[in-house]
């Protein structure tokens, strides 16, 4: 459930979403499937090119916090010739994750990572979406009913928090107990031609 870096061609721009601090669980709430919590998040933010280098592939994005930022646009960027200063950068970011009590009897599921980039098609807007997700079984390393967090490790030894919405039952809940997690990212990022000036 490691936040996961797709290369994208303006990817690079994730860098104008706000700090998001990892340390800050995700809140899961009841579903209508039996043992089963979800939860997730949505951000957009957007940043201004002010400079494109033809020769270097190197565009210059300021953030909504006016902070300046140079990245290089990979191959993967088909469009990078219709790339200017004064467009706009729109990068929107989900996440999400589905947690699922597994018995106790039940063999751990493996670790499973898939993930898909789509690009714009030559000649059309610059931008592209990206999606990853893992799936794989994690187990409970403590439970502390009195703020509702419940700590995680992952297959890797990682360690992942989630909070219990109100209708989740974790009274349960103990250390060792196996949870099957299904954790997905996805990312979108457009250009938006800049307003012409008038006359």
């Amino acid at each position: 459930m490691r936040r996961l870096l797709i290369p994208l061609l303006a990817l690079a721009a994730a860098y104008t979403l706000p700090a998001r601090a990892d340390d800050q669980p995700m809140t899961v709430q009841r579903t209508t499937v039996k043992g089963t919590a979800a939860g997730g998040s949505f951000e957009q933010v957007t940043g201004t090119i002010e400079a494109v280098n033809a020769d270097t592939r190197e565009v210059s994005i300021k953030g909504p916090k006016g902070n300046v930022e140079t990245v290089k646009a990979g191959p993967e960027v088909k469009n990078f010739d219709r790339l200017k200063a004064g467009d706009r950068v729109v990068v929107r970011f989900f996440r999400g994750v589905a947690l699922t009590y597994m018995p106790p009897d039940k063999a751990p599921a493996p670790t499973v990572v898939s993930g898909a980039v789509e690009t714009a098609p030559k000649g059309g807007t610059p931008g592209g979406e990206a999606v990853a997700t893992i799936r794989a079984t994690v187990t409970v390393k403590a439970v502390d009913m009195k703020s509702r967090i419940v700590t995680l490790v992952g297959p890797q030894g990682g360690m992942h928090r989630v909070k219990a919405g109100p209708e989740v039952q974790i009274d349960k809940l103990k250390v060792g107990d196996q949870i099957y997690a299904v954790y997905q990212e996805g990312l979108a990022i457009s250009v938006e031609p800049a307003k012409a000036k008038k006359k």
